[in-house]
């Protein structure tokens, strides 16, 4: 039987540290500082979020593989990181968490199972509690005092550990398909290097810029006065979906079809690579489908189809040229177009270019396929999750 109980009669909220930058260390010299770049959008672990910390803090502030810790504070306009929960992965390393984070330890007589709870805190029963009970404009804030009041279903401990195991089961098969596509851009990294750097040839080559590779397209955000320019129809590229994507296959956002059309000349084909030139700068990604992008973005469309991947890669190691370009004489990073497009490149011949692109297409459309299977088995946990847990699917 389902009962209806109080977050804080089964878990003790912890708060974080409350810091300051001077407080920032390096590896080795500091324990791993998990904050709120470390929670992906909708929950997920970002491993390229942690910092270190060497400043004063609690026994009860540091965190072990297993917590589940909740996200405070929210920097993106859609709420998808406030209250988002994340479990902690194993570190090798002792780690401690920010004052963005609350950490949920569960009470030594509570009958609740850690990954029904994690899955429980990602349903929409708990984010709609939890962006209901936060505030803000610019930055949103959970009310971290409300967080025991949330309501939770309980149903018995059997079930619950039936619930958490078959979500797990889906989340450890995305996971697995996030892994092999690590690898395969791995591999795909080594043929480019083979190809276009250690090549003994290359000192031959032509130099070129960033223009010679194709269409350079500065993405545009239409009028949000009107609302019919938003819609389902087409993606709506930002920066903060491209973190950690090679293949961008999924927008937070997307555009109606006459708000698209409004902007015409804004629309990039599929296989362009998208680079991300105000602020964040230097996040790459590839376009896996027709879509346009907000002005942070600068897309370059292949200047024919053996350019597709090469492009991709010699963009990818230009990283440090395109930070250092828009750090230089700014408050906020900017890269704009007239600078970026004249970014110096070797050119390789057309010959091994189409070497190149016809043994790593294979690669790409693998990690493709395990993107769309990634994206199917989401939406396939995030149907079940409320289902199962409100009772209406039986287990």
């Amino acid at each position: 039987m389902t009962q209806t109980v109080l977050l804080g009669d089964l878990v003790d909220v912890i708060k974080g540290i409350s810091y300051r930058s001077a407080d920032y260390s390096v590896k080795g010299k500091g324990k791993a500082f998990i904050n709120l770049k470390c929670v992906g959008r909708g929950g997920g672990f970002r491993f390229d979020g942690i910092k270190y910390y060497a400043g004063k803090m609690k026994l009860s502030q540091m965190t072990n593989a297993g917590d589940i810790l909740i996200a405070n504070t929210d920097l993106t306009q859609d709420r998808e990181v406030i209250g988002s929960p994340i479990i902690m992965p194993e570190l090798g390393e002792e780690a401690c968490f920010s004052l963005d984070l609350s950490k949920l330890e569960i009470k030594n007589d509570s009958k609740i199972d850690k990954d029904y709870l994690f899955y429980y805190l990602k349903s929409p029963l708990a984010r709609d509690y939890m962006i209901a009970h936060s505030s803000g404009s610019t930055v949103m804030h959970l009310s971290v005092k409300s967080v025991p009041s949330m309501p939770i279903l309980l149903p018995s401990i059997e079930e619950q550990r039936y619930i958490g195991q078959q979500l797990k089961l889906i989340d450890e098969k995305i996971e697995l398909n996030r892994k092999m596509n690590e690898t395969l851009e791995q591999m795909g990294q080594a043929l480019f290097r083979h190809y276009f750097i250690t090549n003994p040839a290359a000192k031959t080559w032509s130099i070129g810029t960033i223009s010679d590779l194709g269409q350079v397209i500065t993405g545009k955000t239409p009028s949000k006065t009107r609302g019919d320019f938003y819609g389902n129809d087409v993606p709506f590229l930002k920066v903060p979906d491209m973190h950690n994507q090679t293949i961008i296959i999924n927008t937070a956002d997307n555009l109606s079809t006459l708000g698209a059309n409004s902007q015409a000349n804004k629309y990039i084909p599929k296989w362009s690579t998208t680079v991300s030139c105000i602020a964040t700068v230097g996040v790459i990604s590839l376009a896996g489908k027709e879509m346009q992008t907000n002005q942070q973005i600068n897309s370059v469309i292949p200047k024919n189809e053996n350019y597709t991947f090469f492009n991709y890669f010699v963009l990818t190691s230009k990283k440090p040229t395109l930070r250092s370009m828009a750090s230089s004489g700014s408050a906020v990073p900017n890269l704009n177009k007239a600078h970026f497009e004249n970014i110096n490149i070797v050119i390789p011949s057309e010959t091994l270019l189409e070497e190149f692109q016809h043994g790593i297409k294979s690669i790409f459309k693998i990690i493709e396929t395990n993107l769309q299977e990634i994206q199917t088995l989401t939406t396939l946990r995030d149907t079940l999750l409320p289902r199962l847990i409100s009772g209406k699917l039986k287990v």
